[in-house]
């Protein structure tokens, strides 16, 4: 990953470190007393969480031995999903290091389409505790 930019790494690691906000939040959702449907919707967007950390560890220059960025404003699903969304957008927006990692780049797509759903499904649900 030496060719690759530090403003790319960087996005990649804020990319780990909301998804790590995300799970919280999943957890703490769990909590909540909700309806069966809803219950569901959160384990869910709990077990996408989980998988995406998962799969990203096995590329273990994403994570590295810096400090990860901290993450502000993540007080809901719906706006940590944003802040996903708009850090996928910054990374296709510079593909400099997608020729050296294609699966990496295929990994990140199919999890910014997971994004995209869930930003839709959560605003079919249309409430302010998730």
């Amino acid at each position: 990953m030496e060719s690759v930019k530090e403003s790319i790494k960087m996005q990649f690691r804020k990319l780990w470190s909301l998804y790590l906000c995300r799970r919280h939040l999943c957890k703490q959702l769990e909590k909540e007393v909700f309806s069966d449907d809803r219950q569901a919707f959160v384990r869910h967007f709990y077990n996408e969480t989980d998988l995406f950390l998962k799969e990203v560890s096995q590329f273990d220059w994403v994570r590295g031995n810096m400090c990860l960025p901290i993450v502000e404003g993540c007080k809901s699903l719906q706006d940590t999903d944003r802040q996903l969304l708009k850090t996928y957008t910054g990374l296709q927006a510079d593909a400099s290091w997608e020729m050296e990692y294609p699966e990496l780049a295929r990994f990140l797509l199919r999890n910014l389409s997971r994004i995209r759903a869930s930003l839709r499904l959560l605003r079919y649900l249309n409430t302010s505790a998730l």
